[in-house]
C-alpha cells in the first residue's frame, strides 16, 4: 500500500507541513520524540516526490512553517534542497525571513540569509524583515540584519524601512 505523501489535511498541509511545523519543547535532546521527528524529515526531505514548496491554506510553505515553529533541524533541511524556495510568500506576504525575524531566532535568521534569504521583501502591508524586527523589539535580529549586506545594502533597507 503506497500513501500518498503530498495529500493535504483539512487545513492543507501535507506530511512535511506537519513534520516541519512541529515545535519541540527542546530541540537540543536526542530523545526519542527528537530522532523520530527528524527521521521522518529526512525521509520526507530525500523525497523527489515530495513538493518541498506545497502551500497550505494559509499560503505557509513547510519552511515558513518551520521558521514560525523556530525547527532549526527542519529549517536546516529543507535549505539543503535546492528546490526550496527561500522567499516563497504566505497568503500575508510573509517570506521565511520575515517570519524569523518575527520569531526572534537569530540562527534561523541566519541560515536564511547565507541562503539568500531577501532583505527587502515587503509584506501586503508594506513591512521588510528589518520593519518586523525593530516593531517586535529583536535588537539581536535588527543588528544580524544590519550586518549581514553591504554599506550600500544597508542604507538601502534603512530608506525602505
Amino acid at each position: 500500500m503506497h500513501t500518498d505523501p503530498n495529500r493535504h489535511s483539512e487545513l492543507g498541509r501535507t506530511a512535511l507541513h506537519w513534520a516541519a511545523g512541529y515545535r519541540l519543547p527542546n530541540q537540543e535532546t536526542q530523545d526519542s520524540q527528537v530522532l523520530a521527528l527528524n527521521s521522518m524529515l529526512e525521509l520526507l526531505v530525500s523525497d523527489d516526490g515530495v513538493d518541498i514548496n506545497a502551500k497550505d491554506e494559509a499560503g505557509c510553505t513547510p519552511l515558513n512553517l518551520a521558521c514560525r515553529s523556530s525547527n532549526y533541524h527542519a529549517v536546516q533541511m529543507l535549505l539543503s534542497q535546492d528546490k526550496v524556495m527561500v522567499d516563497e510568500a504566505d497568503n500575508e506576504g510573509r517570506t521565511p525571513l520575515h517570519t524569523a525575524c518575527m520569531q526572534d531566532n537569530e540562527e534561523i535568521v541566519d541560515l536564511l540569509i547565507k541562503n539568500k534569504g531577501d532583505f527587502f521583501k515587503v509584506t501586503n502591508n508594506g513591512e521588510t524583515p528589518l520593519c518586523l524586527a525593530c516593531f517586535y523589539g529583536r535588537d539581536k535580529i535588527v543588528g544580524t540584519l544590519l550586518s549581514s549586506c553591504s554599506d550600500e545594502d544597508r542604507k538601502r533597507m534603512l530608506d525602505v524601512s
